[in-house]
Parts: C-alpha cells; sequence; structure tokens
C-alpha cells in the first residue's frame, strides 16, 4: 500500500496556509485613521502670519474656513492710530455651534506697548453668535488691555495680545476673553 502522506507536501500547504492568514491579518488592519490634534491658540507671532485665538468664557474662538458669499472671515485694517478688525469664528472645536462675530476697534494705536480698553471713546468689542444672538445688542467693555506687539506701517503687520471682560448690555450677560491674540497683515481681507 503506498503512503498518501507526503511530508514535502503538507509542509507547503502548511506554509501556504500560514502565508495567507499573515496576509489577510495585514490587510484586515488596514491604514490607521490619521488623528487630528484638538485645535489650540495659534502661537504668538510678529510675521503677519494672519492668525487669532481667544478664549471666550473658557472656550476657544478660531477663525472660521468656512467660504461665504456674504462675510469675509477675517479682514483687518489700520489707519491714522484706528485698528479695526472683523471675523467669524467657530465657538467650539468642531464647529457645531455655528459661527460667532467678533468686531474689534481701537483708537489712539500709534506704536507698540499698552492700550486700554475700557474707555468707550476709543474701544469697542462686540462679539455674537449668529442667529442665536441680536447684532444690534449693546456691548460695554468693563476693564481691558491691549498690548501691540508689532506695529510696522511700512511691511503692513499688526501684533498684539488683549484680555477683555465685556457686557452685553442689552441681556445683562458678562463675556471674559483670555489669552487674546493675533498677528495680521494690514489691509487684509479674506
Amino acid at each position: 500500500m503506498k503512503n498518501m502522506f507526503n511530508p514535502s507536501a503538507y509542509q507547503k500547504l502548511s506554509n501556504i496556509a500560514l502565508l495567507l492568514v499573515v496576509a489577510m491579518f495585514y490587510l484586515s488592519c488596514g491604514p490607521k485613521p490619521k488623528v487630528e490634534p484638538p485645535p489650540t491658540l495659534p502661537p504668538v507671532s510678529t510675521a503677519g502670519l494672519n492668525t487669532f485665538g481667544a478664549y471666550v468664557d473658557d472656550v476657544l474662538w478660531l477663525p472660521s474656513n468656512k467660504p461665504s458669499f456674504t462675510n469675509r472671515n477675517l479682514c483687518v485694517g489700520y489707519s491714522s492710530g484706528v485698528l479695526i478688525f472683523t471675523l467669524y469664528c467657530n465657538r467650539d472645536a468642531s464647529g457645531n455651534q455655528g459661527d460667532n462675530f467678533f468686531y474689534f476697534y481701537r483708537n489712539g494705536i500709534n506704536g507698540n506697548g499698552d492700550y486700554d480698553l475700557s474707555d468707550p471713546k476709543s474701544s469697542s468689542i462686540k462679539t455674537n453668535t449668529e442667529n442665536i444672538d441680536n447684532a444690534s445688542d449693546y456691548f460695554k467693555v468693563l476693564s481691558g488691555k491691549l498690548t501691540i506687539l508689532e506695529l510696522d506701517t511700512i511691511h503692513k503687520i499688526v501684533s498684539g495680545q488683549f484680555e477683555v471682560v465685556v457686557q452685553n448690555v442689552t441681556k445683562n450677560l458678562i463675556y471674559t476673553v483670555k489669552s487674546g491674540r493675533f498677528d495680521f497683515q494690514i489691509d487684509y481681507c479674506h
């Protein structure tokens, strides 16, 4: 009687089966999904990078990157000592709470240094949530400081940091803005 068991054939089948199991395991793992780090405040800089970030009531606000036909995401102007910037921000990291409007105005800025934001004749800051808060609400700055780190009218750069407490007088709400920072090209609108 002839032996039906061939050791070399059995070994070849075992190696092929092992190779198939390893290949199936490798292919089933697939590439790992890329995990995006959570958004953070941009670093303080003075290079005109068009960055902005602040914590409003401990919630990170960053410029929105949503295209819009009616509103620009970020506009900055400086002329004759007046600094104005407006931007739309995502209220939270996921953007689930919609867009928020941030408006900043300060006159009397003539160089690097500290500026008081609590004088209503020289400063105005407004924040509102689109479709939730009324844009015509009245805001009052209770306290605040702006530090201009770079005001370069030749290279058209304005950079700084700010902290401010504002009151929505219409709704009697207080907003605390901490760790605010910006680094803009003057006359930039995007």
